[in-house]
């Protein structure tokens, strides 16, 4: 494992300019990952009638281990992901993108004005979410204009765990839009809207220190309430989980993508077909996490040489074999521990990779494909088939 970096080299390592090959972007992927689960906490920071001559005023930091992100990059000629939303603040590099109404083609994305909204033209309900930006060299100040570059990169906060010592469970939030939720409750804010126009006062830099140092402008007035949402590179003064045994990062294809596009073509050279199956989701303690999203887990592990020879020579699943690797690899034997779950799971992989098509996932066929275990991991076989998932030794 690398040495613990800092909140400069997260920084650093958001900068995919001079990236140009997938074996790049994959490594930087992955190296961003450790640095994420592993190295760096959120924290949410709500400071309650905050002026700088007001000594009365109060400040609550809420500190959060991520446990799941998804990685998702639209970089012209190197790595177009269809499944990136493309918005222009997504060129503002280590800046938190709450997730906008729509999605259009990248590079042609309407303006802030354009999008306005009641809601400010955020999503709402249960299809909030968050990133943190990537692609272009970072920027700290919401004066610096957007990138005219046309890389757009977020990293979607999938799931988090509170380090609150006083909560015995460790509580943890799973899914996007809950962990937005949680966010807003944190932070008092009643919609995205209002945390980001009143609350952040449009600083959206996940790398400023907090508002007491300076780096914020105080309120206008002492009962504005202010708020910053940043990462803290795990130390002994604030390192509260216990991290220090060896921790696993499982990857797996990103979580509710589907081939029902209507633009979608049954054949590998498609987009959509050739990214649905990346490894893009990297994921900690996978025990903790929904447990309705536990046959996502098994994609990376299903896709290894090691089975799928055995399932070109014997024709029938690993299911016994990949029981027993769960167990004995460290990290690992959380996911999946029902050995009858585990063999309807890898049969249907198995049948989707020896039997099925891909026109079965592709349209109307392909609608609430990501959300069905079975027919989920028949799709991927068929990938597998076609070499559009990793192989894995």
């Amino acid at each position: 494992m690398r040495s613990q970096p800092s909140s400069s080299s997260l920084s650093d390592a958001l900068d995919f300019s001079n990236i140009k090959t997938s074996s790049g972007i994959n490594e930087r992927f992955s190296e961003l990952a450790e640095s994420l689960l592993l190295h760096h906490n959120l924290c949410i920071e709500y400071i309650d009638n905050y002026d700088h001559d007001d000594a009365r005023s109060s400040t609550e930091i809420f500190e959060f281990q991520l446990l799941e992100i998804e990685f998702y990059l639209y970089s012209p000629n190197v790595h177009e992901d269809p499944f990136c939303h493309g918005h222009v603040n997504q060129t503002k590099a280590g800046q938190w993108y709450f997730h906008r109404a729509g999605k259009g083609k990248p590079g042609v994305q309407k303006s802030e004005s354009e999008t306005s909204t009641s809601t400010g033209g955020y999503r709402g309900g249960t299809r909030k979410g968050v990133d943190l930006t990537f692609g272009n060299p970072v920027v700290t100040s919401p004066f610096f204009p957007v990138s005219s570059s046309p890389i757009y990169g977020g990293i979607l906060l999938r799931s988090m765990r509170s380090l609150d010592d006083s909560k015995k469970d460790n509580v943890v939030i799973s899914g996007p839009s809950l962990l937005v939720d949680r966010i807003l409750q944190l932070t008092r804010s009643e919609s995205i809207a209002q945390l980001v126009n009143h609350k952040l006062k449009g600083h959206l830099s996940a790398f400023n220190n907090s508002p007491a140092a300076g780096l914020l402008p105080a309120s206008s007035s002492s009962n504005e309430k202010t708020v910053n949402l940043y990462f803290r590179e795990c130390t002994s003064l604030h390192h509260r989980s216990p991290r220090t045994v060896i921790t696993t990062i499982e990857r797996s294809p990103r979580v509710g993508l589907e081939l029902s596009h209507s633009s979608v073509s049954p054949i590998a050279a498609d987009p959509r077909v050739s990214f649905i199956g990346k490894m893009y989701r990297y994921f900690i303690h996978p025990n903790l996490l929904k447990s309705s999203h536990r046959y996502y887990n098994l994609i990376y592990h299903l896709s290894r040489r090691d089975f799928i020879n055995h399932l070109e020579e014997q024709g029938e699943p690993l299911a016994k074999d990949l029981m027993a690797r769960f167990e004995k690899e460290k990290g690992t034997s959380t996911i999946i521990s029902n050995r009858v779950i585990l063999e309807k799971y890898s049969t249907a992989f198995n049948d989707g990779y020896r039997k099925h098509d891909l026109r079965n996932f592709v349209g109307s066929s392909g609608k609430g494909v990501s959300s069905n275990p079975l027919k989920y991991l028949k799709m991927m076989g068929v990938l597998c088939r076609l070499g559009l998932l990793e192989e894995n030794s």
